[in-house]
């Protein structure tokens, strides 16, 4: 199997070859640093008056026989599975729930949605498979976001699979979005998100 992330390189559809190797039989290029910064203005904040969303890209290849699942993990402190302040002791930017929802002007969350998957342009192999997105981090109406509260478990919440069958050079789109309220406390909100892909036999 082969797993990688990527930050979101303006005017590409994520990695570019596959994560070991490009056309080239060099490393895939359009793979960046997935850190991403949620909000506007400078410096960059979140506040009640839009809903700020960013980017990252996944791409996934494996043999086996079923395929694989990739679960999302947020390492907060406290079951935290939005985004938690700097020296606070509870979650005040919630994660969005267990079910698709739109975020609204003035709501304090934290989400993702996936995109449809697409090839990974330029790959050696022909890329072959199909990913789905898991609900609530499907997009729901195309704009609503999700975030479990498994995504604080010991193995994360699934994200997204490969329909039980093995895939090659395959890239999914995963957009982060979060908001304010006007009276979520000013400060410095971080979430350490990582994924896991897992293949299944």
């Amino acid at each position: 199997m082969t797993f990688c992330v990527s930050g979101d390189v303006t005017g590409t559809v994520g990695p570019t070859g596959n994560c070991g190797t490009d056309a080239n039989g060099g490393s895939a290029i359009n793979v960046t640093n997935p850190s991403i910064t949620l909000g506007h203005g400078t410096p960059a904040a979140l506040d009640s008056s839009a809903i700020d969303t960013a980017a990252d890209w996944a791409q996934i290849s494996t043999n086996a026989v079923s395929g694989a699942i990739v679960s999302m993990k947020n390492t907060n402190t406290g079951n935290c599975s939005g985004l938690f302040r700097t020296g606070a002791s509870s979650c005040e930017i919630a994660g969005a729930g267990g079910t698709a929802v739109t975020f609204n002007n003035g709501d304090a969350k934290f989400g993702l949605r996936l995109s449809n998957a697409g090839d990974a342009p330029f790959s050696q192999a022909t890329p072959t498979g199909t990913i789905t997105p898991v609900a609530p981090y499907d997009g729901g109406s195309g704009t609503q976001y999700g975030m479990g509260s498994a995504v604080t478990g010991t193995y994360g919440d699934p994200i997204f699979n490969t329909t039980s069958a093995p895939i090659a050079n395959k890239n999914i789109k995963l957009t982060f979005g979060a908001g304010a309220s006007p009276t979520t406390p000013a400060g410095i909100y971080r979430a350490t998100v990582n994924l896991i892909a897992t293949g299944t036999f």
